[in-house]
């Protein structure tokens, strides 16, 4: 069943563009390893000045092995860096309703 981890971050305004680079290292850097599907960084259609990454996994093994690689674990630090901790992530389960792998 894919995977998917979300994680969105509200940087002050003058660190935006630089957190939007952090984001597409990483995201670049995750498509290299096992168990990626597809990734992306994330802008709102809003003012609120928060950035983040999308990515897709095989399964939620692949995700845990991407998160506690130790060149993904750097990148994420210079992002909390740079965020100040106003950073949150989200997983979840991924399934088309009624197709293979949905749920009951």
């Amino acid at each position: 069943m894919p995977y998917i981890r979300l994680t969105l971050a509200k940087p002050r305004p003058e660190r935006v563009a630089e957190v939007r680079r952090h984001y597409e290292e990483l995201v670049g850097y995750l498509s290299t390893l096992p168990g990626f599907v597809a990734g992306w960084v994330v802008v709102p259609h809003d003012d609120s000045g928060e950035v983040g990454r999308l990515s897709m996994w095989e399964s939620q093994e692949a995700a845990n092995h991407a998160a506690n690689d130790p060149r993904a674990m750097s990148l994420h630090a210079e992002l909390e860096f740079d965020v100040f901790g106003n950073m949150w992530d989200r997983s979840f389960d991924a399934y088309v309703p009624g197709g293979v792998g949905s749920r009951p």
